[in-house]
């Protein structure tokens, strides 16, 4: 017990530090009992490893080289500089392939939109190796996929090869994965969510009101608008389970490098694509993780209802967050995606969807689950709601926890 004690500390001690080197309004007074714990090779790699699989790797090697030549800390320095220069390399890297996409593409008429992190690395970070990549996402016509799909055919990317699987990303899903030897995936897409997706996100409209980002020296790049690249972020959340802090380090940053938000604009696209409880907690967990300032008028209209907030407040979305406790985890997923449904009914078609749906781009289409399968995952699912409402109970024991539990409601 005592072991496993130390190990949680120590765990908790590798999340705060995370935390904070992605926060950033502490990321310049890290002080040398910040990062003094890094100094042992266990906790450094350890510490490495977890800012990997939140996919902040390059913003906490960059931040921390920085801290560490402005205290004067040089000395634990090096290993970082190493990894900090094939970061930037892997990004000098990625963004000549970015380049040589969209001119490729242009070239024939067709007007790519760059997503997520391909548009946010030179947009709002300090430097493009502070955004972990890890394919390239470009947004088309879906008039104009096939012929996208031939101009990067001629560039040496490859699509599934198979017909069938083929059909089935175009009928299941909403972009092609396309790729080439010692090359970066690219992901071509024509939607932002699968057809019949309970969260939707308006592509067209993502095309329409994108705009033009002029480089000199360097092809155009057209990106969607702040609003509309804060909403594809949640999206990824839902898509992700809510288990990348990547994630809340771009809503934090689009929010902060986006002083003329319209938020009506958000507010009204998360209505009409059923985000609204989603975007409230991904900018609520941006304001107690990351510091992110929203204004509480905005959150008031986008947070779901009493039922929903103590639900989710329940399952402890910020320790679910940094222990990525939904990745891998079907049920509790699928559990917190329910409670993030706004009114009864669209929780019970969501509900239906879960007990037949099977989340794989097969083909062809595998058969309906049969009753006993249903029955399992609906009981799989009452097995982890059951859980948190005993977890939610002993809590209760401690005023501590108690004010804990309200604090973590959706305001």
């Amino acid at each position: 017990m005592l072991e496993q004690t130390q190990h949680d500390g120590a765990v908790q001690v590798r999340h705060s530090l995370l935390v904070a080197v992605c926060r950033r309004d502490l990321t310049k007074d890290l002080g040398a009992v910040d990062v003094a714990p890094l100094g042992d090779d266990r906790f450094r790699r350890e510490f490495l490893d977890i800012a990997s699989s939140h996919r902040v790797l390059g913003l906490a090697l960059s931040v921390i080289s920085r801290a560490w030549a402005h205290r004067g800390l040089a000395a634990y320095g090096t290993p970082f500089d190493d990894l900090l220069r094939k970061a930037r390399r892997r990004a000098a890297v990625y963004g000549l392939q970015r380049d040589r996409v969209v001119t490729a593409l242009l070239s024939r008429g067709v007007r790519p939109v760059i997503l997520k992190g391909t548009a946010l690395a030179i947009t709002i970070y300090d430097e493009p190796c502070d955004r972990d990549l890890l394919d390239l996402d470009i947004l088309v016509r879906e008039d104009q996929l096939e012929q996208s799909e031939q101009v990067l055919g001629a560039q040496g990317y490859r699509g599934p090869t198979s017909p069938e699987t083929y059909l089935a990303y175009r009928r299941r899903h909403f972009h092609i994965p396309l790729e080439r030897s010692n090359a970066h995936i690219v992901e071509l897409h024509w939607a932002l969510t699968m057809p019949g997706a309970p969260f939707q996100l308006d592509a067209t409209e993502v095309l329409a009101q994108s705009t033009p980002l002029e480089r000199r020296g360097q092809p155009v790049l057209f990106l969607p608008r702040p609003e509309h690249t804060l909403l594809h972020i949640v999206i990824e959340n839902l898509q992700e389970g809510f288990s990348r802090l990547s994630r809340l380090v771009d809503v934090d940053r689009i929010v902060a490098s986006t002083p003329g938000m319209d938020w009506e604009l958000v507010v009204a696209a998360a209505r009409e694509g059923n985000l609204t409880s989603a975007a409230a907690e991904s900018l609520e967990l941006g304001r107690r993780l990351l510091g992110t300032t929203v204004p509480d008028g905005v959150l008031r209209e986008l947070r779901p209802g009493p039922v929903a907030r103590f639900h989710l407040a329940i399952m402890r979305p910020d320790r679910s967050f940094l222990s990525r406790r939904c990745e891998g985890r079907r049920s509790t997923k699928d559990l917190h995606e329910l409670w993030l449904v706004g009114g009864v009914r669209k929780r019970l078609l969501l509900l239906r969807q879960m007990l037949v749906f099977d989340p794989a781009i097969t083909f062809p289409r595998k058969t309906r689950p049969g009753v006993l399968v249903r029955l399992w995952r609906l009981g799989k699912l009452f097995a982890v709601q059951l859980f948190f409402y005993i977890v939610a109970a002993v809590d209760q024991v401690t005023p501590f926890e108690r004010t804990e539990t309200r604090s973590r409601r959706v305001r």
